[in-house]
């Protein structure tokens, strides 16, 4: 999806809502390619039962499994995309806030490779939203186009 609030704004029209795909370079990037030196570092060793001796060893092959295993699993399953529409804000298949129901939105944190643009419910029982940049290129363009978006069909609700 491109990323102009135009394009977006056009497609939610269009359509009825928009969505935002994984972005499996920044997978990739986040979640292999921290795991390439800790799977040298662990499997280049000389010893053959370095798990029995060393705990430390055994403590990054479990980093990097889990790293790996994130990055696979994103990447096979494609999930968690955003999606936009006229109910409201989706992560995923169960996270869902209504407009009427999401708080303004704020500047997004984070540094640049992990920015993230958090949701924030006006009810305390219903769970934030947390958008980043594993579906989004530009998250700050994006949270000015959502908050855009939430003041309008948030007055329709109203």
């Amino acid at each position: 999806m491109g990323a102009s609030a135009e394009v977006w704004s056009a497609e939610l029209r269009r359509t009825g809502r928009v969505v935002f795909p994984i972005r499996r370079l920044t997978v990739v990037v986040r979640c292999f390619l921290p795991g390439v030196p800790i799977g040298i570092g662990v499997f280049t060793r000389p010893e053959p039962s370095f798990l029995a001796e060393d705990i430390m060893a055994g403590v990054l092959v479990i980093v990097w499994v889990g790293l790996v295993g994130f990055g696979v699993w994103h990447l096979v399953t494609g999930r968690p995309a955003v999606t936009v529409d006229d109910e409201g804000v989706r992560v995923g298949r169960r996270k869902f806030l209504p407009w009427g129901g999401i708080a303004p939105i704020h500047v997004p944190l984070g540094h640049r490779l992990f920015t993230e643009l958090r949701l924030m419910p006006h009810d305390a029982r219903d769970k934030k939203l947390t958008i980043g940049r594993d579906q989004l290129r530009d998250v700050p363009a994006f949270a000015r186009w959502l908050e855009d978006e939430r003041l309008e069909k948030g007055a329709a609700w109203l």
